[in-house]
């Protein structure tokens, strides 16, 4: 009788130990597939500011074929989740599949491209920008509070050339440059064809045709440089 109680409880420990394993792996699992997905939904966001193309037109196909494909997948999603609902796992793989595919799709466009294929556009300011934003200050292990504000400072862009007519693009850049263009001026960029065929610019590029300096003269000397005492031949009242 008790080698039969001592086999059962093998029996429930190991299960125990088993539920416990795939439990952990799970949420693993999980953690890292959330933190892929911010990283592939930041590279989605930083690379269309980089790239001439119809967002609407390349998401739609994008979430139409992960639309398409979510039924089939929900049971592979079953394995990881553990979720019973075909709709929860269905959701999930449509959202997963749209981050990746886009992350995937503007990275190859992107990065893949060749530096021969790059020219010098010329380009107009239409509007400068200068945003706040604050700083993440941690104040417990998983409580998080807004912190310090810093400016950041953006230009949007106007491509002169009728291939590009309308596609308007925002980007960031530095203080130095902020300080330098003025609202219509005439700047340049290079652009060129991605390996995918959409256009592709790099920003670091901009460069104005006229760069201004922010700081202005004064019409009156500093008071370093004004005599410390009047020449002996000055009278008050005299002009």
């Amino acid at each position: 009788m008790n080698v039969f109680n001592y086999a059962a409880n093998l029996l429930i420990l190991r299960e125990m130990a088993s539920s416990t394993t795939k439990s952990v792996l799970r949420w693993l699992a999980f953690g890292s597939g959330i933190a892929l997905l911010m990283i592939a939904a930041g590279l989605t966001v930083t690379l269309s500011h980089h790239t001439m193309f119809n967002p609407w037109m390349l998401f739609s196909l994008i979430f139409l074929a992960s639309a398409v494909s979510a039924i089939p997948a929900a049971r592979l999603w079953r394995a990881i989740t553990g979720w019973e609902s075909v709709v929860w796992n269905a959701l999930l793989h449509i959202v997963a599949l749209s981050a990746l595919l886009s992350a995937v799709i503007l990275s190859v466009n992107y990065f893949c491209a060749r530096n021969e294929n790059f020219i010098s556009e010329k380009v107009i300011v239409e509007e400068k920008i200068r945003k706040t934003e604050y700083t993440s200050r941690r104040i417990s292990r998983r409580v998080y509070t807004r912190g310090n504000p810093y400016y950041v400072y953006e230009v949007e862009l106007r491509f002169l050339s009728p291939d590009f007519a309308g596609k308007d693009k925002t980007v960031r850049i530095s203080k130095k440059l902020y300080d330098s263009v003025r609202r219509g001026d005439t700047a340049t960029v290079s652009l060129g064809r991605g390996a995918l065929g959409m256009p592709v610019f790099n920003d670091r590029t901009l460069t104005p045709l006229h760069p201004r300096n922010k700081t202005r003269k004064s019409r009156f000397p500093s008071p370093k440089y004004a005599p410390r005492h009047l020449p002996e031949h000055y009278h008050a009242g005299e002009s």
